[in-house]
């Protein structure tokens, strides 16, 4: 029974352990089993318990011991002990007597152990029981005392001991699951690792800790026996670490014992901290004497240098940061010079020094707790102590095998550790101390040197007693003097105790940098970012004239200040002035071209005098912010930091007001008749980059430094209206309501006329132009065409002729939420509702300002008046026109012409001429049926005019320069630069003098001047500038005036010749006066008028007068035009547009052609086989497409030709059999199917490659092809000309061509 039952248990635990059940699982099971038979189990425990003989090997006898590790059916805890050594011995008294079978069945329960014993030891090898990390090691019994190091030796062989858990490093272990599936169990103390004694396998065998090896007896398994307990066995033996004779007590030695299963080899692993020390600033003191503190010879911060001990007296050389680097080891940095302690390379006293950090294993230390507050610093080197060479003042530090004596512990006192961070808006303070009397902060004798001292003094709300706070970016604050300027410092940057406080010029060290840390009950202190030392009255003595110094902190009254806010003083009187650079009054802060946008940058520019309003600025201090704003007069913007930014280097550009402290400015005197400007956002400074100070310098940001670069003058100028509307056309509404507003009494266009309230009827007495001009605004009656004017309070506002001498025409317009205040310059009154009543025909006045709702009005944009019923689409895209560019002017020009008879006109009007297009660029649905071809250039398709004669495809920032009114040479911004810019590199790049004298001389622009002339030349010339006359003398015709399709020379010359254009200056004055005379003076003064002559104004027929055949020239023209007018900053300024508006329009804009479809150029130009069809006579090839040509070869009937081109006088140029090219009639021509010998699918193999209409470089090109193309080769091997093999293809299109051989590649 018992066999079987034997039999049946080590079979389950087997399979339960073969399924990869969890030991704990396995034993449960084993439990289980056994307490059901206990009764069995009981009456069979001398066989249950049979052990081999300890005469056995090793390795059997491991595998028993490993057995009884996990076989838990035996008794437990302190019995479980003496029945196993009972068992031992019985084992051995009747080993002799077993019988046959009995040897046997063991062998066979044998072999089954083994098999378990195997599983279990890979379970316990691969199985983490607890992860990687620090621990205390305590037993179960008694108070549970931990593993410790017996005497906290550093030596190889101390034993391991239990001692009453104190938190000693010496009581916490490092473990670590290594590869081969053991633990490792490592003293954080001493570095070592705990072993086995003497590799021994027997009871009693000390656990020890030795150097690390890697050894079998280092190993260890940690098994999981739950509720929170451990045992741990060795891998050598699998004997238990066990506490001797259950006796739990200080100084216990703990050993090794085969498995008991009793508490004496239970034990529990907690999680411990390791962190002795925590990161921050100390003062590292020796332990023999506490006043000896680490120090850096000589106050050094070079590399290389002794630490040693000195007296401590506060100095920052005394602070030391540490750091941990890892969970292991922490740098140790000075304070004061930034390195790191060290330990000498070569160097036989392995001294300690000072290096950069670099991460070497010389710079990583352990900091040791070795008892009550004195520590072992501990090198990564070879694990020695940092340790003192003697004592007293200048003693060096090396490091030494450790031995824990005197000379090598530490104490580490605390820095108070501060962190940076804003506690005090930025803005003016005073600062008093705590003390009695409360005397302030003062400037000694009211000194402006440098090194003048801090003192106390009662507080007479002098200037030399106020302070700025300036908050900087990394979190520290400065302390500057609002009397000098000057900021506080440590004197000589020596942070010691009893350093005094001083005055000096910024320079951005740390001895200008302050931490204010409020202390609670409304004071502070005032701590140094060198050492956070603290500002203190020395001795508390508070009293007149007392200096201030700085001192470790002590937490006391003296060190605890009151800091409160301050009025700051207005530096000048808000008004108009010029910023001008110090060192060169001529050099003005300047808008960059006067351009009004949000963005627009701020530079240095010669002064252009009184109207240059782009030069002044208006200055408004606000008390609030006690800041100033800073207005441009010309564009209403301020100036602004850009992006807010808050580094050096930030730009400053001008923004719309927003009230940010990125546009608010703090004034500074600097005694010298300049002024410095800071930005109340980051405390940087206004400054010119790189003192640049020349036309186009630039106006940054910078760190505060002193230099002329930061320094300004501000020159008063006239007072003036900012120019926060743009000229325009408006209509002047009440805020109450929108729909009721100004208006002339009666319709009236007579002086005197009273200004009134009217509902809104769209009548154009109730529309105002509102401009600026001479610093102030005039609103003047676009019905009337007389100004607004009012001459005292409560006067009726009346109409009268604009005089420029009378004040009373003059107005200020202020922003007031949403709407404007309107003031008079004669008399400081607002303009005012009588009576605040809105009601028709009441009268409005000047009254004094009040900031009643009856004194703000909206300025409302006149929109566009066209009907859009009518002329669908004009006015919406004008009005977004209007809106984004509010100086533009645009007029409607009512053609009166229906639109699609203005279309057929353009379409077929010459032959189908009037309006050709670019083959090269548009195609197919872009070209006519049966089109006039010329060259490269053929009719342009009905959809093609369509599209481009709708104005509304092109009523848009990129193309709205088509209806600009080019009889205007003042508003076009142009200067000689912008011309020479648009010049350089192309045939004109010498005649910049003549295009603008002569652009000026016709008041006419340039760019368009210069648009027409790369439009006809290119940019760098056709043969038409320079023609050869003939009669010894060179022609010019730049303009190509005259000349038939494109730069036709012979023309061209022909009427260069006649005008007598004999120089490149005659030739541009000549072709200017023409396109002047004969187009801009007859109403023709757009790009889109030059091109469609649609305006009934013009005089003569329409459609007749027009410049260009090019259908898209006007576009394209544009477009060349919008660059300068964009480079020179021009593109918004004010111009005037003229927009077309036909008669029944469509609905929608035509659509633009795809450029896709049937290729009508294909039945025109391009390869067809055609086969001659006589009544018999032969048919005759001549030179010319004319019977009047000479011939060249007689055809019979049934020849068969190459036709290259199709003529409209019905000819066709043909290429006959024996390879003869010439004219032949078309009527004698039958188109027939393509002449093939091959079907070739094929690449071409280069870029730019022409497609031409025959075989030779003397046809035209149809197309240019690119690297890749795909075509279809229908004849090679059979036309040679030029030297060249000629191959007829198709492309992907259907275009049928040739191509020279050498460019086809399979």
């Amino acid at each position: 029974m018992k066999t079987k039952l034997k039999y049946f248990i080590s079979i389950i635990l087997i399979i339960l352990i073969v399924m990869n059940y969890n030991i704990s699982v396995v034993i449960a099971v084993a439990n289980k089993i056994n307490n059901e038979n206990k009764n069995i189990a009981n009456s069979e425990k001398g066989h249950q318990n049979i052990v081999e003989n300890e005469n056995n090997t090793n390795n059997e006898n491991n595998a028993s011991n490993e057995k009884n590790t996990y076989d838990e059916t035996n008794s437990s805890d302190d019995n479980n002990k003496t029945n196993n050594e009972n068992t031992e011995k019985n084992e051995l008294n009747n080993e002799n007597t077993v019988n046959n079978n009995k040897t046997e069945e063991i062998k066979e329960e044998k072999t089954l152990d083994e098999s378990k014993q195997k599983k279990l030891k890979s379970v316990v090898k691969t199985q983490r029981s607890i992860a990687d990390g620090i621990y205390k090691i305590e037993t179960i019994l008694n108070y549970g005392p931990a593993f410790d190091i017996e005497d906290g030796s550093f030596e190889d062989n101390a034993k391991i001991q239990l001692w009453d858990y104190v938190n000693a490093e010496q009581q916490k272990f490092k473990i670590t699951l290594c590869e081969d599936g053991y633990y490792e169990i490592k003293s954080i103390y001493t570095e070592k690792v705990l072993a086995v004694s003497n590799n021994n396998v027997s009871n009693g065998t000390s656990i020890i800790q030795k150097s690390k090896k890697g050894t079998d007896d280092e190993r260890w398994s940690i098994n999981d026996e739950g509720n929170g307990k451990y045992s741990i066995s060795s891998k050598i033996n699998n004997y238990y670490i066990d506490i001797p004779d259950y006796n739990a007590i200080n100084g216990k030695k703990i050993q090794m014992h085969f498995c008991n299963n009793t508490s004496a080899q239970r034990f529990k692993i907690s999680n411990v901290k390791t962190s002795v020390i925590t990161e921050g600033r100390y003062n590292i003191n020796a332990v023999y004497d506490g006043n000896q503190s680490l120090d850096i010879t000589d106050g050094s911060k070079e590399n290389g240098v002794q630490i040693q001990t000195w007296d401590y007296v506060g100095a920052f050389q005394q602070t030391f940061q540490v750091e941990k680097i890892d969970d292991e080891y922490y740098k140790i940095q000075s304070a004061y010079s930034g390195k790191s302690l060290t330990v000498e390379n070569n160097a036989s006293e392995k001294n300690v020094i000072q290096q950069d950090f670099v991460n070497a294993d010389s710079q990583k230390w352990k900091i040791k707790l070795k008892s009550n507050g004195k520590y072992l610093i501990v090198s990564k080197v070879e694990n020695y102590a940092l340790e003192f060479q003697g004592k007293g003042n200048g003693t060096k530090l090396k490091v030494n095998k450790i031995t824990g004596n005197e000379n090598q512990l530490f104490s580490f006192k605390s820095k108070r550790i501060l962190k940076n961070g804003k506690t005090l808006d930025e803005g003016f303070y005073k600062i008093e101390s705590v003390m009695k009397y409360k005397p302030a902060f003062d400037i000694t004798d009211g000194s402006k040197e440098d090194g003048a001292k801090i003192q106390l003094w009662d507080y007479v709300n002098a200037e030399q007693q106020k302070f700025e706070f300036i908050y900087d970016k990394e979190g520290y604050y400065t302390i500057k003097s609002l009397y000098t300027n000057k900021v506080l410092a440590i004197e000589n940057t020596k942070a010691s105790n009893g350093t005094s406080i001083i005055q000096k010029t910024k320079q951005g060290t740390d001895d200008e940098k302050w931490i204010i840390k409020d202390e609670g009950n409304g004071t502070y202190s005032i701590n140094s970012k060198i050492n956070y030392s603290s500002i203190e009255v020395p001795s508390g003595n508070a009293v007149n004239g007392q200096k201030l110094q700085i001192y470790d902190w002590q937490n006391n009254q003296n060190q605890k200040f009151t800091i409160t806010k301050v009025r700051y003083t207005k530096k000048i009187e808000d008004g108009v002035y010029r910023i001008t650079a110090s060192t060169n009054e001529s050099m003005s802060f300047d808008i960059d071209y006067g351009k009004r946008e949000n963005g627009t940058n701020v530079q240095l520019w010669d002064w252009a005098g009184e109207k240059s309003y782009q030069q002044q600025f208006k200055f408004i201090y606000d008390s609030k912010s006690e800041a100033y704003t800073i207005y441009n007069i010309n564009t209403g913007k301020v100036l602004d930091v850009q992006n807010a930014g808050k580094t050096s280097g930030t730009n400053i550009w001008q923004y719309e007001s927003n009230g940010t402290y990125a546009q608010k400015w703090i004034l500074e005197q600097n005694g010298d008749g300049t002024y410095s400007i800071k930005s109340k956002l980051n405390g940087l400074y206004i400054d010119i980059q790189n003192n640049n100070i020349s036309n186009g310098g630039n106006v940054q940001l910078y760190e505060g430094n002193g230099t002329d670069a930061q320094k300004f003058k501000f020159i008063k100028q006239t007072d003036k209206a900012i120019r926060f509307i743009d000229d325009g056309m408006y209509r002047i509404a009440t805020k109450y309501n929108n729909n009721i507003g100004f208006d002339i009494t009666d319709g009236s266009k007579e002086n005197g006329a009273k200004i009134q309230l009217w509902d809104y009827v769209n009548a154009t007495q109730e529309e105002f132009s509102i401009y600026y001009e001479d610093g102030y605004y005039y609103i003047e009656s676009l019905y009337s065409e007389k100004v607004i004017q009012a001459k005292g309070a409560n006067q009726i506002l009346e109409q009268q002729t604009k005089n420029t001498n009378e004040d009373a025409q003059k107005w200020i317009f202020e922003p007031n939420n949403g709407s404007y205040s309107i003031i008079s310059k004669k008399t400081g009154l607002y303009i005012d509702i009588t009576d605040a009543k809105y009601i028709n025909g009441n009268k409005i006045q000047t009254h004094y300002g009040n900031g009643n709702i009856a004194q703000q009005f909206v300025i409302k944009t006149i929109e566009i008046n066209i009907d859009n019923n009518k002329y669908p689409g004009i006015k919406e895209r004008i009005t977004q026109l209007k809106k984004a560019h509010p100086d533009w002017q645009f007029e409607i020009l009512y053609t009166g012409i229906d639109f699609n008879e203005a279309v057929k006109a353009e379409y077929e009007g010459s032959n189908k001429q009037k309006s050709l297009i670019d083959i090269n660029t548009y195609k197919c649905d872009w070209i006519s049926e049966d089109p006039y071809v010329s060259g490269s250039w053929a009719s342009a398709s009905y959809n093609a005019v369509q599209y481009f004669m709708d104005v509304r495809n092109f009523l848009n920032d990129t193309n709205i320069l088509q209806f600009v009114d080019l009889g205007n040479y003042w508003e076009s911004g142009a200067t000689y630069d912008s011309i020479q810019y648009q010049v350089n590199n192309t045939f004109l790049q010498n005649y910049t003098n003549d295009v603008i004298e002569a652009c000026k001389s016709t008041n006419i622009n340039p760019y368009y001047i210069l648009a027409r002339l790369f439009q006809e030349q290119s940019k760098q010339g056709s043969e038409t500038i320079n023609m050869d006359g003939g009669d010894g003398k060179r022609y010019f015709n730049p303009f190509n005036i005259g000349a038939r399709v494109g730069n036709d020379v012979q023309t061209a010359l022909e009427r260069a010749k006649r005008e007598g254009w004999d120089s490149m200056k005659k030739g541009l004055e000549g072709g200017i006066n023409i396109i002047k005379e004969r187009y801009i003076n007859k109403k023709q003064n757009t790009l889109y008028l030059n091109k469609f002559d649609v305006n009934p104004a013009s005089g003569g027929n329409l459609y007749e007068n027009q410049y260009m055949q090019n259908i898209s020239a006007s576009y394209s023209e544009a477009n060349t035009m919008k660059k300068p007018y964009e480079q020179t900053g021009t593109f918004n300024n004010k111009k005037n547009f003229i927009i077309p508006v036909y008669e029944n329009m469509p609905t929608t804009p035509y659509a633009k052609p795809t450029g896709t479809g049937k290729n009508p150029l294909a039945e025109i130009k391009g390869p067809k086989s055609v086969k001659v069809v006589t009544n018999g006579a032969n048919l005759k090839l001549r030179d010319t497409s004319s019977t009047k040509g000479n011939i060249l070869e007689e055809l019979p009937s049934g020849t068969i030709l190459l036709s290259v081109e199709r003529l409209s006088n019905r000819w066709q140029k043909v290429v006959t059999p024996s390879g003869k090219k010439g004219y032949c009639s078309g009527e004698y021509l039958q188109t027939i199917e393509d002449q093939t010998n091959c079907y070739d699918t094929m690449y071409i193999n280069s870029d730019g490659v022409n497609i031409r209409i025959g075989p030779g470089t003397e046809y035209d090109s149809i197309t240019k092809k690119s690297t890749g193309t795909k075509v279809t080769r229908i004849v090679t091997n059979k036309y040679f000309y030029n030297n060249l093999w000629w191959d007829e293809i198709i492309l992907p299109d259907g275009t049928k061509g040739f191509i020279a051989n050498k460019y086809l590649s399979y």
